[in-house]
């Protein structure tokens, strides 16, 4: 009985995960404001399929341009309304896929719905990843993670994870860090899985030629390694622990220490879940920390990382990368407590990992960004058309932040 009601009740989940995505967002809604490369880049930059292809950044993100593609078929002044859905629905689908390729090897249904819920629900999403279309690449790409990790078994099962895979490789150049362990399983696991492996393999090669001839003309700030111990355990291990809402209360009250507590904390809990686990499971929660942490520090070490230091004032910038980190150390927390062979131990990990989840969520749940001022679209689109009643000249559409502003003819505006 409860197998059959479980399409119903993710079914139920996955439209509220959309709805609590749109809402989270105080101040303006966020359905009526376009956030950053969704406007100029992926929206101004994408008419037709060969743009697919078009790099941002030095690397392909098939995501923002897939939805940049779609946008053109939306009436300009709706344009705030479908990026929005259009975002939110494409992270509650990484959910989705998580939730799913979770179960070969976390039987807690509980634990499950903390991975999967933690990309709609975590404090970290709220500055740059609520409702937007291109920011779902690391919700993309940390679903591809799983659907390397996930074993099917029948020829039905395959079609999913190599789905998933393909389009995590082409959505961000970090997916060629998978590739070992998208090597190692392939020759462990063989049958069906090697299918899954050429998918990915397939979409790193596209990936790949994207990258290579691709410009990348991002700012960078110097790097220094002795940045990475302090950044890290602050922006990642602090606001996992805490919820980014309450960092800033943590640093003004001890500063760099509020990292090394943090540190020390999550070291406690990593030797408690690691005591006893066994197999599979647990070594691939291992490298799941592993990615965690090299992912962060590779992300913040190609921006810089004067960038990401810590001034008087605690700032969550960067937030997207804790976010990704985030998941990953928790994907092994959770994958380490699976491979616990006492049950005693599983059912208190389980209730423990939930609790903080709910805690830190629903604490962090509501919160302002960048977006939360405006300007709203609509009437910057009314405006325009307003403008361009007397001519044919260029006009401007408001975006958040400012520098991807939408720049259109009054002759293209009055087609859409």
């Amino acid at each position: 009985m409860a197998r059959r009601k479980e399409p119903l009740i993710v079914g139920v989940v996955f439209v509220v995960s959309i709805a609590a995505q749109l809402l989270r967002q105080t101040g303006e809604r966020s359905w009526r404001t376009v956030w950053a490369e969704d406007g100029r880049v992926f929206y101004g930059g994408t008419h037709d399929l060969s743009d697919l292809l078009s790099p941002h950044a030095g690397y392909m993100q098939l995501p923002g341009r897939t939805l940049g593609l779609i946008a053109q078929l939306v009436p300009i002044g709706d344009l705030s309304l479908f990026y929005a859905f259009a975002g939110a629905t494409v992270t509650s689908l990484c959910a989705l896929a998580v939730w799913y390729f979770s179960e070969e090897l976390i039987g807690s249904v509980w634990l499950r719905a903390v991975l999967a819920l933690q990309l709609v629900l975590l404090p970290t999403l709220l500055l740059e990843q609520l409702a937007n279309g291109v920011n779902t690449l690391w919700a993309v790409l940390f679903a591809g993670w799983w659907a390397l990790l996930y074993l099917p078994r029948r020829r039905a099962q395959v079609v999913a994870p190599a789905a998933v895979v393909a389009v995590a490789a082409m959505s961000s150049a970090l997916a060629f860090a998978f590739v070992p362990v998208a090597a190692v399983l392939a020759w462990r696991r063989a049958g069906l899985y090697r299918i899954v492996a050429v998918a990915f393999a397939a979409g790193c090669v596209v990936q790949a030629a994207v990258a290579l001839g691709a410009s990348d003309d991002t700012v960078r700030g110097a790097g220094h390694l002795g940045d990475l111990p302090g950044v890290f355990s602050t922006r990642v291990l602090a606001s996992m622990l805490v919820g980014e809402q309450w960092v800033d209360d943590g640093w003004q009250a001890l500063g760099w220490g509020l990292g090394v507590l943090a540190a020390v904390i999550f070291v406690v809990v990593l030797v408690v879940v690691l005591r006893r686990s066994r197999g599979e499971a647990a070594a691939l929660g291992v490298v799941s920390i592993v990615y965690g942490a090299g992912l962060y520090c590779l992300a913040v070490w190609g921006r810089g990382t004067v960038m990401m230091r810590i001034p008087d004032t605690y700032n969550s910038i960067g937030n997207r990368w804790s976010s990704l980190a985030i998941w990953f150390i928790t994907s092994g927390v959770v994958l380490c407590i699976a491979g616990n062979p006492r049950a005693v131990f599983i059912r208190w990990a389980t209730i423990a990992t939930v609790g903080w989840f709910v805690v830190v969520s629903v604490a962090g749940f509501r919160g302002s960004n960048p977006r939360s001022p405006g300007p709203d679209w609509q009437p910057s689109v009314e405006s325009a058309r307003h403008a361009c009643a007397d001519g044919d000249h260029p006009v401007t559409l408001a975006v958040v932040p400012y520098p991807f502003d939408v720049t259109i003819s009054c002759a293209e505006l009055r087609t859409r």
